[in-house]
């Protein structure tokens, strides 16, 4: 309840600096690379989808081997031959990114690595819709892409962005923990399902120039964990 008066009583002064934010924080162009592929040299055919948001796209570092994509790629080749795809793009939101997948083609993956959520904050979109959008979206990936294994890779802690003033900072980082905490209570119900939980600490070295993307070192530590639950996951996929 008080998150909720606080909030109220600062509306003006978030919706200010909300704007600023937006006009002066610098803009970085998604990683350049390839968007799908087969890589690896392993016995084990494993069909991966990475799905999401500017983070997911690579933004903050030139390449996507840099990215999240590679990095995760790098861990799996040793044991499987990956075929993968990465369907991201700056600004995405949950339901936007229903709305690309409606659209494309039925296939089928066996895992699929999700990056969504901080523009669904940033949105001040309600927890209800936010919650209504991961049904639908788990629902289309299972029925439409035959994803038998689901992992969300949780919301970075917000208040820790330099790119973010206060009371912003404190604000957006209050909701996405109050995000973190309904999906993870959610998936938690859910069969096959997961959430891949966030670095706690984040410092100037694991942050892009714009002081809201990831950095080299923030995307190779989130590739690595996130390689780590892939292959766990796709050891109990037959």
């Amino acid at each position: 309840m008080a998150y909720k008066i606080i909030s109220f009583a600062m509306a003006p002064l978030l919706f200010t600096q909300g704007y600023f934010v937006r006009k002066n924080t610098v803009e970085l162009p998604e990683a350049e690379g390839e968007r799908n592929g087969i890589v690896g040299v392993g016995k084990k055919k494993l069909r991966l989808m990475i799905l999401g948001d500017s983070a997911a796209a690579g933004v903050g570092v030139a390449k996507q081997s840099q990215a999240l994509t590679g990095q995760i790629l790098q861990h799996l080749t040793p044991e499987f031959n990956t075929h993968w795809q990465l369907i991201a793009a700056s600004g995405a939101s949950t339901d936007s990114t229903i709305s690309t997948l409606t659209e494309l083609p039925a296939q089928e993956f066996d895992v699929v690595m999700i990056s969504l959520g901080v523009n669904d904050v940033t949105a001040n979109t309600s927890m209800r819709r936010c919650q209504q959008a991961h049904r639908t979206l788990v629902a289309l990936l299972k029925e439409k892409f035959s994803a038998k294994s689901i992992i969300f890779s949780a919301v970075p802690p917000m208040h820790l962005f330099p790119a973010l003033p206060q009371p912003l900072r404190w604000y957006l980082g209050a909701r996405a923990k109050r995000l973190n905490d309904k999906l993870s209570q959610w998936l938690a119900r859910q069969k096959n399902c997961f959430l891949l939980k966030a670095r706690v600490e984040i410092n100037p070295e694991l942050i892009a120039e714009d002081g809201f993307h990831p950095g080299e070192k923030y995307y190779a530590w989130w590739g690595q964990q996130a390689a780590k639950l892939i292959q766990q996951q796709a050891a109990n996929i037959r």
